[in-house]
């Protein structure tokens, strides 16, 4: 059983296995096709918008991936994750994206490096300390582990346009961090069409409806130039008003 999960972590095996199922959903909840539905109520984002993403948090070329499928479909796209063992393999998986190995923080940050909290190299729940982040979604046990290299967020958008990366599609998970992030940032004044955001209900409020975003700082802050066009389990995917065809 160990030589077998020892195994499956081979990017060379799971390309293998997962290229003969493309029509598999790849992300955790169901995010890739809702973004693909979404993105098929934009008129004109199959010739016009460009087919790139920005994925933060990228965690995994193909497990959990929320744009695995958009790379599958065609698409390519800057994929941001501080932890070179999580990377190291990726272009042999997605070899037309582009990768960047650094923790991405706020705009108004000057630190050049933040402490990391994980347990092991391959740790979904990886994220910024809990001195930094009190929101960390890390286990009880995980410890500093080592300190990443920063882009601030602006940096990081600067980046994907003189890359020809600037994306239709925003993903953005890293663990608790991501309010900190969309309320220090010009997120919600971008022209990025579509973004899918983690963003757990207990961070803000003991209430698990759905209803209970609304009492949300992140979505409040997004919500003039952005829709809330989906919650998928823990993620939230916004479109930006201008470029959304409502279903009627």
């Amino acid at each position: 059983m160990k030589f077998m999960k020892q195994l499956m972590r081979s990017p060379y095996i799971r390309r293998k296995i997962y290229k003969e199922y493309e029509e598999l959903n790849y992300s955790q909840l169901g995010e890739q096709q809702v973004i693909l539905n979404v993105l098929s109520r934009m008129p004109g984002y199959k010739n016009i918008l460009p087919h790139t993403y920005l994925d933060i948090g990228g965690f995994d070329p193909i497990q959990g991936s929320n744009t695995y499928r958009l790379y599958q479909l065609g698409w390519r796209g800057l994929i941001v994750e501080p932890n070179p063992e999580k990377t190291k393999h990726w272009d042999k998986v997605r070899p037309n994206d582009k990768v960047i190995t650094a923790a991405v923080v706020p705009d108004s940050w000057n630190e050049q490096y933040v402490p990391m909290m994980c347990e092991g190299h391959h740790d979904a729940r990886e994220s910024i300390s809990r001195a930094i982040n009190p929101k960390i979604r890390a286990s009880a046990t995980a410890d500093v582990a080592y300190n990443a290299k920063t882009i601030k967020f602006c940096d990081l958008l600067d980046e994907a346009k003189n890359a020809q990366l600037y994306p239709t599609v925003l993903n953005l998970d890293i663990e608790g961090f991501e309010e900190e992030i969309v309320l220090n940032s010009r997120l919600a004044e971008s022209s990025i069409p579509l973004l899918c955001i983690e963003h757990f209900l207990n961070e803000f409020t003991t209430d698990y409806s759905a209803l209970a975003y609304a009492e949300s700082r992140l979505v409040r802050h997004l919500q003039d130039n952005y829709f809330l066009v989906s919650i998928c389990g823990i993620s939230l995917i916004f479109a930006r008003k201008d470029l959304y065809r409502p279903f009627s």
